[in-house]
């Protein structure tokens, strides 16, 4: 056989394995890619991290790395254990989301109107929730009051990550201290300089999509997740009357005097006495997820007409709403403490 003969044949036979294995690759696609006729939907919920990549719609300049960046650091807590891997995901997803709504309010206040500002919310609201991943990693739980403080654990995960070691010093500073102060029961209604409008900002976005969580757990028929509920006991005629109180007083109820589910609830309701800026209100009113946890204390009827009204009055009259009296009884909301 001559040489070019030779070399025709071993150029076909290249062609023809080059064609089957691109066939087979189309056909594999075709069955279990993506909307594949085969497709399990649990293997999309395996890759939950890699899903998330979509979330992120705004393409302000670097930006995208960092967010790639959260992304591969949050990845590597993932274990594909369905059961371990949920509340992580929960994570992933609540981040980008409260990005979603710090961007919102940028957009509609002033006091971001200077880009700098924005940048510090945008990325602050980014990286706010980093240090879940290693807290449920040590402890097995959000819950601060049983294993550490997240904001300052997260702090330090940026600092020793260098996540923002390209931001402007001023920019870098502003995340910092709303990532570490974002979680403290309150804040000064005055804090001086540019980080009171960021963490202010910050701390808004992240109750609106926390409420928005919360409605999915609290909603009439849901069983909520344990770990997100903080392991409160699930008894539906009863909440602890030190929660009720401060929402009777105007006053942002505190996590650790929670006992029941329903304490959430109230919680939650309490949170429109600690919002700022005027366009979170406003977020509030149109997502409605305050009314779907209302909706879901059904055993306490009282009680629930009673917040319902309440939450209406106040998102009708703004901060006025502070005014607003509660008619229900400690005796008749409890009973236990």
């Amino acid at each position: 056989m001559m040489l070019w003969e030779i070399l025709l044949v071993k150029g076909a036979g290249a062609l023809a394995v080059l064609i089957a294995f691109a066939g087979t690759a189309f056909l594999l696609r075709f069955l279990y890619g993506p909307k594949g006729k085969f497709r399990e939907a649990a293997w999309d919920e395996v890759s939950g991290v890699d899903r998330l990549r979509v979330a992120p719609h705004s393409g302000f300049e670097g930006e995208e790395a960092l967010r790639a960046a959260f992304l591969e650091y949050a990845g590597t807590f993932f274990s594909g254990e369905s059961r371990d891997d949920a509340p992580l995901r929960l994570k992933a997803d609540h981040s980008f989301r409260v990005l979603r709504y710090a961007e919102e309010i940028a957009g509609q206040e002033d006091a971001f109107a200077d880009a700098g500002m924005a940048r510090a919310l945008r990325l602050a609201a980014l990286f706010h929730d980093v240090g879940r991943f290693e807290q449920f990693r040590r402890f097995r739980t959000f819950a601060d009051e049983f294993s550490c403080n997240h904001a300052l654990l997260g702090a330090g995960i940026l600092r020793e990550r260098k996540f923002l070691a390209d931001e402007a010093r001023k920019t870098r500073g502003l995340v910092l201290a709303a990532v570490a102060a974002h979680n403290r029961f309150s804040v000064p209604k005055n804090l001086s300089g540019s980080v009171g409008p960021v963490l202010f900002g910050l701390r808004d976005a992240d109750k609106l999509d926390i409420m928005r969580i919360m409605a999915d757990n609290l909603a009439p028929g849901e069983r909520g997740d344990g770990t997100v509920l903080l392991h409160l006991r699930d008894e539906p005629e009863r909440c602890s009357p030190l929660v009720f109180r401060a929402l009777r007083e105007g006053r942002t109820a505190l996590y650790r005097d929670m006992r029941y589910v329903n304490d959430f609830r109230i919680l939650l309701c309490s949170w429109l006495y600690d919002l700022h800026f005027p366009a979170a209100y406003r977020i509030v009113r149109r997502e409605g997820h305050l009314h779907s946890v209302i909706d879901g204390c059904d055993a306490l009827p009282e009680l629930q007409n009673d917040l319902r009204v309440f939450v209406d009055a106040f998102l009708s009259k703004g901060r006025a709403g502070s005014a607003i009296t509660l008619n229900c009884s400690e005796e008749k909301v409890d009973v236990q403490a």
